[in-house]
């Protein structure tokens, strides 16, 4: 970059040592070449090409992108686009969504690909759930929901009780909200929820309970006392399992369930219980 003519003793290791002057002459020199704006319009594009190779590689499996009507939660009913993730680390007795926990039915996809999709079918709606599977546990989910919140979307992101949301918050203002599954003896998975994940849900989320049994509604009761939730929070049946008067009565025999919202899962009164993107 600069031809510049050292002198001083000879290094037997490196070659010559230089003497204070040209040591700060190298200096000078260097600092010039580095903050010069054709240095730093180099180094500027180098780190973008080097930022969109990695995202590239950075892929996060799906196992379907739709559009449709939010079956349950805070935004039951509202028009969504639904980006399911696919695989998850349990196996629930009365999942709905097997297709996206098992086999090979997914495509890998980089979070560009996964914009330009929900651009796509849905070019005007502003709200999307990140479900599965168990979204949080792709590598690279963090990076998808900061894209969607940098977009202004509204994020509900569905999980499932054992995996720490407080790392996918995205900052104390981003538009994202979790809608978090204790999962109640039914499921055969109780013992995998973990207690930090519900001591970090916060007023704007959601704690759900899906319930099959008596003694499903006696652990919502229980858990729900434990941690005095100021979330909202959600009961819905597992489907054709339980009466819906069994958790009513229930709920209105309980005066610590008096904030508890009873929900069907809407999508499958609209439509088939099997059929799938709806």
């Amino acid at each position: 970059m600069y031809d510049v003519h050292l002198s001083g003793e000879l290094n037997g290791m490196y070659g010559k040592t230089h003497s204070a002057d040209t040591r700060k002459l190298i200096s000078s020199k260097v600092k010039e070449a580095v903050n010069s704006p054709e240095y730093i319009l180099k180094r500027s594009k180098t780190m973008e090409k080097k930022k969109e190779e990695r995202i590239q590689q950075e892929k996060i499996a799906i196992s379907e992108i739709f559009y449709s009507l939010q079956g349950e939660s805070r935004s039951a009913g509202k028009p969504t686009v639904f980006v399911r993730t696919f695989g998850c680390p349990l196996t629930c007795t009365y999942c709905d969504s097997m297709y996206a926990n098992t086999g090979s039915d997914f495509r890998q996809m980089t979070v560009p690909e996964i914009m330009n999709k929900i651009h796509e079918i849905a070019p005007a709606c502003k709200s999307i759930c990140v479900t599965g599977g168990e979204p949080l546990a792709q590598p690279h989910i963090r990076r998808l929901l900061q894209a969607l919140i940098a977009e202004h979307y509204r994020v509900d992101v569905e999980t499932s009780g054992c995996i720490d949301i407080s790392n996918y918050m995205c900052g104390k203002d981003a538009t994202i909200y979790f809608t978090v599954d204790y999962k109640c003896p039914t499921s055969g998975m109780e013992d995998r929820m973990l207690p930090e994940v519900f001591a970090h849900v916060r007023r704007k989320d959601a704690v759900k309970f899906v319930v099959g049994s008596e003694a499903d509604l006696q652990t919502m009761l229980s858990v729900i006392k434990q941690y005095k939730f100021t979330s909202a929070i959600y009961v819905s049946p597992i489907f054709e399992k339980i009466s819906l008067e069994t958790i009513a009565d229930f709920i209105l025999s309980h005066e610590e369930l008096t904030e508890v919202r009873f929900q069907l899962q809407l999508h499958k009164y609209i439509w088939s219980p099997e059929t799938r993107g709806v």
